[in-house]
């Protein structure tokens, strides 16, 4: 089953839902334009997408994440020494004002919750080069 959805007026099509990931985790592709958020937050935590609401900013995402027995902390240097944390990026003009949200591993790239569109032509969607802050979520 593949899924297609208009990202800046370009059609974009998404092939699957989630992809396994190298150590075994579910990485799950957001599933509109303003959805990888929710979609990092579930892969971070290793959790199925569908249990979890959208977010439309960070404070509903603390709200959601005090009522799962989740802290919700804002970094603002990359918290290299942790295993999983969420990377914000700076906000982008052209989407809305709207930030892109990035998994990360210690200092790395994780994955992309965007990474699974393929846009007409064959072309992926733009990578994410920047890091503004950082979000930690980890068990109370």
């Amino acid at each position: 089953m593949s899924y297609t959805l208009s990202i800046g007026g370009q059609r974009a099509d998404l092939a699957a839902l989630s992809v396994g990931l190298s150590d075994g985790d579910t990485g799950w592709f957001q599933r509109s334009q303003t959805d990888c958020l929710r979609a990092a937050v579930a892969t971070a935590l290793n959790i199925p997408y569908a249990s979890i609401p959208g977010f439309r900013d960070e404070v509903e995402l603390d709200v959601w994440a005090l009522a799962s027995d989740y802290r919700l902390q804002r970094v603002e240097q990359p918290p290299v020494h942790k295993r999983r944390w969420i990377g914000m990026s700076p906000r982008y003009a052209a989407y809305g004002n709207a930030r892109h949200t990035l998994v990360m591993a210690y200092g790395a790239l994780y994955f992309d919750p965007a990474s699974g569109w393929v846009f007409e032509g064959g072309l992926p969607p733009d990578p994410t080069r920047e890091i503004e802050y950082g979000l930690v979520l980890e068990p109370c």
